[in-house]
């Protein structure tokens, strides 16, 4: 309620603002006190409006209730999210308000043919360092494979609150884990890493921690896909919405066994390496394809769900 107050001035404010510049629809990322910014302006201008949910504002429920009585229509960005909506409304009329359509990204240009590199293998984990990432697995499943004698390298592209905790995670480990530290990559030099055929899997080893804490659908995952590189992550929050169909790899979380498992595999098969990587490119086609997902909220911006 306080953070609802703190924001009220700030929506009065901007309602003659959006009122002189003739906007026709408001929508507000997260469910949290954006969507009561836009709530409280749509109900001073009269404008219609909408929101976006994604994951710990859903569970906050900032009066969602209200928000989705008033709203035009409500926007999760996966099926567990829009689950979860449901249930906080219990009003089942409103349901139909209430759809799933997911983040996106840009889906690469011309690509190459997903093959394994012939030079040493190359694991790209990028991810926050924090502690729902899991990369301790990754590098256990590292040490597995340096163990059997398998060539590769790791490289880590992040920061964030652990970072000295996993350095020192990495140190401790033999020298054959090969695991390097890239620091935060600007976003463009990440997907130069892709486009020049430089990563040959894409690692996100998430686990589910205190407070229900997971993941969404990971952007790294997609942006990955989109340029065929095969991804490997875990049955956690909304990643099998995105791999769950074969579009990816999955292993249990915490189960750095499996993970070396299935990161050989990719390393020995190229057939289902390449096979894999062609089923993301098509899944994030298909799904995930931020034209196609713009095309479908500018048409629920003026029409509102039919």
């Amino acid at each position: 309620a306080l953070k609802n107050l703190i924001v009220f001035p700030k929506a009065v404010s901007l309602s003659e603002d959006i009122k002189k510049a003739s906007i026709s629809h408001i929508h507000a990322h997260w469910a949290s006190t954006p969507s009561t910014m836009a709530y409280i302006i749509s109900r001073i201008t009269g404008i219609p409006w909408s929101f976006t949910a994604h994951r710990g504002d859903i569970a906050e429920n900032n009066i969602i209730n209200k928000k989705c009585v008033s709203a035009s229509f409500v926007r999760a960005i996966d099926e567990e999210g829009r689950k979860d909506l449901t249930e906080i409304v219990g009003d089942s009329t409103l349901h139909g308000k209430i759809l799933t359509l997911h983040m996106g990204v840009e889906v690469a240009g011309n690509i190459k043919k997903p093959e394994v590199s012939q030079k040493a293998f190359t694991i790209l984990c990028p991810a926050n360092f924090v502690p729902k990432k899991g990369h301790r697995y990754l590098f256990e499943s590292c040490r597995i494979l340096s163990d059997k004698g398998i060539s590769f390298e790791c490289l880590i592209s992040g920061d964030g609150p652990l970072e000295d905790e996993l350095k020192e995670m990495v140190e401790g480990l033999p020298v054959g884990c090969n695991i390097r530290f890239l620091g935060r990559l600007p976003h463009e030099q990440l997907l130069g890493l892709y486009a020049e055929g430089r990563v040959d899997v894409v690692v996100l080893p998430s686990i589910v921690i205190g407070d229900d804490v997971r993941e969404g659908i990971p952007v790294a995952l997609m942006e990955a896909m989109s340029y065929g590189i095969p991804v490997i992550s875990t049955r956690t929050g909304g990643i099998p919405e995105l791999l769950g169909d074969g579009s990816g790899i999955m292993v249990e979380e915490k189960d750095a066994e499996s993970l070396a498992v299935v990161i050989e595999k990719l390393i020995n098969d190229p057939d289902y390496y390449a096979l894999t990587g062609m089923r993301g490119r098509k899944k994030v086609e298909r799904d995930f394809n931020i034209s196609l997902i713009s095309k479908r909220l500018l048409e629920l911006f003026s029409t509102g769900i039919q």
